[in-house]
C-alpha cells in the first residue's frame, strides 16, 4: 500500500493541481511519479509536504504503522454495525473522530471509511453510505484487495454488493455478496447475506438458483432468533415460490409470516404479506380471496401513511373485469387517497381502461395521451413501453396507422433504453 493516493486525495481536498503540490519542494515530474507509486516520496519530501499543508507529519509518514488501540476501536465498531446497534455504533464512531482526526494508517483510515458507509446504510442514509464508498476508498488499491485482512475485504464486498444492488446491477451486486459470504463469521451477518443474494438473485429470475439462500438466510435467521428478519425472508419466499409455480409452499411461507407478525408485533411487515396473499389468490383465479386480501393491505397502508398505489390497481385490475361499477368507485377512492405526481399518471392509465370496456373512446385516448405523454417527458421507459404497446395496439384495430406507427417506435425506443444501448 503505497502513499500516492493519499496524497492525491489530500492535494484534490485543498483544490490544487500537482504542480501546486509540488511547487518549492520537489520537481513536477517527480512528484507525479509519487502519486502514481512508482516512486516512494522520502521522509523529508513528505515532511515539506505536511508542513505545506498544515497537516500533522505522522499522517504522511506513518501510513503503513498501525495503531494499537485505534484497531481495537475498529473492531468494537465492525461488531456493533454486525448486530444492528447504532446507537453504540455512532458513539464508537464519534469517539474515533475525537481521538483521531488524521489515521495515520492507510488500512485503518480506509477500513474506518467502509465501516461509517455500512452504519450510514445500516441507519437508512442510502446516499451517504454510497457517496462515502465513492469518494472516500480512493486510498485503496482494488486489484491488491485480497492483500488486506480479511474483515476489510468482507465489509469492502458487503458494501460494493449493496452499492451495485441499488444501481439496478443486480448480477454484479450478487458477485459481490458471493465474495463476502465466506468471509463472515458471525450467524446474523451471514443470514442477511444469504438473503440478499436470495433478492439479488429473484431480480434476474434466477428463481430456483435463489431459493437454497433464502431458506437458509431463514434459518439462521431463526437460529438467531432474529424474529422481524425471519418474517421478512418468509415473505421472500413466498414470492420466490410463486414464481416457481409452487403456490402451496408461497402460501406457507406467507402465513408463517403472519403468525411471526402478529406473535412479535411485527405490524410495519403486515401490509407486504396481505397483498402478497392477494396476488397469488389472483394467480390461481380466486377473486373473491384476492380482493379481501388486497382490502386488508389497503387498510393497513392507510393506517400507517403507506404508499396505496400499487394495492389499489391490483383491486381495480380485478373489478375492470367482474364489476365495473366497483371499479369506477375504487378509482374515485383512490383519487382521493394518493398525491404523487406519478401516481397520479398511473391511476389515469386504469382510468383510461375502464372507459374503453364502457365504449368511451374519447376519454380513453385522452388519458393514455396525457400518462404516455408524462411518462415520456420523464423518461419512464419502464411505464412508457407498456402503455405505448397498449396503444398502439388500440389503433392498429381502428386502422389508424399514424397513430399505430408512432406508438410503436415509442416502444422500441423505450425498449432500447430499458436496455441501454
Amino acid at each position: 500500500m503505497h502513499i500516492g493516493k493519499r496524497l492525491q486525495k489530500i492535494r484534490n481536498s485543498f483544490g490544487l493541481n500537482r504542480g501546486n503540490m509540488a511547487k518549492n519542494i520537489v520537481s513536477y515530474p517527480h512528484y507525479c511519479q509519487y502519486e502514481t507509486g512508482k516512486y516512494t516520496p522520502p521522509d523529508d519530501i513528505l515532511t515539506a509536504i505536511a508542513n505545506k499543508l498544515n497537516v500533522p507529519a505522522d499522517y504522511l509518514l506513518n501510513y503503513q504503522k498501525l495503531d494499537s488501540n485505534l484497531k481495537q476501536l475498529l473492531a468494537s465498531l465492525k461488531t456493533s454495525i454486525d448486530k444492528s446497534e447504532l446507537t453504540e455504533a455512532e458513539r464508537i464512531i464519534n469517539e474515533i473522530k475525537a481521538k483521531y482526526p488524521y489515521i495515520s494508517s492507510i488500512y485503518q483510515e480506509s477500513l474506518f471509511y467502509l465501516l461509517q458507509s455500512s452504519n450510514f446504510y445500516k441507519s437508512g442514509k442510502k446516499n451517504e453510505a454510497f457517496s462515502m464508498l465513492a469518494n472516500e476508498l480512493l486510498l485503496i488499491e482494488v486489484a491488491k484487495l485480497e492483500e488486506l485482512p480479511l474483515e476489510f475485504q468482507e465489509t469492502y464486498y458487503y458494501m460494493q454488493a449493496l452499492d451495485h444492488y441499488f444501481k439496478k446491477d443486480y448480477e454484479m451486486s450478487y458477485n459481490y455478496y458471493l465474495k463476502q459470504l465466506p468471509l463472515i463469521n458471525n450467524g446474523i451477518s451471514k443470514a442477511i447475506t444469504n438473503n440478499n443474494i436470495a433478492l439479488a438473485l429473484y431480480k434476474i429470475k434466477k428463481i430456483s438458483k435463489a431459493i437454497p439462500f433464502a431458506e437458509e438466510a431463514l434459518n439462521l435467521h431463526l437460529r438467531e432468533q432474529q424474529w422481524e428478519k425471519a418474517a421478512g425472508t418468509h415473505n421472500l419466499l413466498g414470492m420466490l415460490y410463486s414464481e416457481d409455480n409452487n403456490s402451496e409452499a408461497a402460501m406457507r411461507n406467507y402465513q408463517m409470516a403472519l403468525g411471526l407478525v402478529g406473535t412479535f408485533i411485527l405490524h410495519h411487515l403486515e401490509d407486504k404479506i396481505l397483498n402478497n396473499i392477494g396476488v397469488e389468490y389472483k394467480e390461481a383465479g380466486d377473486l373473491a380471496n384476492s380482493i379481501e386480501y388486497f382490502n386488508k393491505s389497503l387498510e393497513k397502508k392507510i393506517e400507517y401513511g403507506l404508499d396505496t398505489l400499487v394495492t389499489y390497481r391490483s383491486i381495480i385490475e380485478i373489478y375492470l373485469e367482474i364489476d365495473l361499477e366497483k371499479a369506477s368507485e375504487t378509482i374515485t377512492e383512490a383519487r382521493k387517497k394518493i398525491n404523487k405526481e406519478i401516481d397520479i399518471y398511473h391511476l389515469k392509465v386504469l382510468e383510461a381502461k375502464y372507459n374503453i370496456k364502457n365504449n368511451n373512446l374519447e376519454l380513453y385516448e385522452q388519458l393514455m395521451e396525457e400518462s404516455i405523454g408524462y411518462f415520456l417527458k420523464n423518461k419512464m421507459w419502464n411505464y412508457v413501453l407498456p402503455s405505448s404497446e397498449e396503444f398502439a395496439k388500440y389503433y392498429k384495430d381502428l386502422k389508424k396507422y399514424k397513430q399505430t406507427s408512432y406508438y410503436y417506435e415509442l416502444v422500441i425506443d423505450a425498449y432500447k433504453n430499458i436496455k441501454g444501448e
